[in-house]
């Protein structure tokens, strides 16, 4: 389930800037097939942070999952033109981070429902009594 579309990106970004970043076909608008395919790894990959201890996808996406989703989906595409400023590489670090912290637990998406081994973290077993032994016969 992708966690933010490609016209929140447009909202966030402009329709100038996203063709700039997305147009490869030369045709001056931006490419929504590339955008979406983006949004489809990035989400993937934020799945993948948040499975450790939360039940995915998140639902309904809240405002700090989307905002991860849409300016990591810039930086993907940024990365594609070669087009990463300092300002762009440090929005993506700090996101990465926040990420990271999900999957510890230091961290906590909004709206995020515990998976059933993220509140019992230790493997727990019991066996049967003991059948054979010194002791016992059959």
């Amino acid at each position: 389930m992708a966690y933010c579309t490609g016209a929140q990106m447009v909202l966030k970004f402009g329709a100038e800037d996203m063709a700039h970043v997305t147009d490869y076909d030369g045709d001056g608008a931006y490419d929504v097939a590339t955008v979406d395919a983006a949004i489809d790894s990035v989400s993937a990959k934020m799945d993948s942070y948040f499975a450790v201890l939360y039940a995915v996808p998140i639902v309904p996406t809240t405002d700090d999952i989307r905002d991860c989703c849409i300016q990591l989906t810039w930086c993907y595409l940024l990365r594609g033109r070669d087009s990463m400023t300092d300002t762009h590489k440090d929005a993506c670090t700090e996101w990465m981070a926040w990420l990271k912290d999900c999957a510890t637990g230091k961290a906590i998406p909004s709206g995020a429902a515990p998976t059933a081994s993220a509140s019992a973290p230790y493997v727990r077993w019991q066996s049967n009594d003991r059948i054979f032994g010194r002791d016992q016969h059959l």
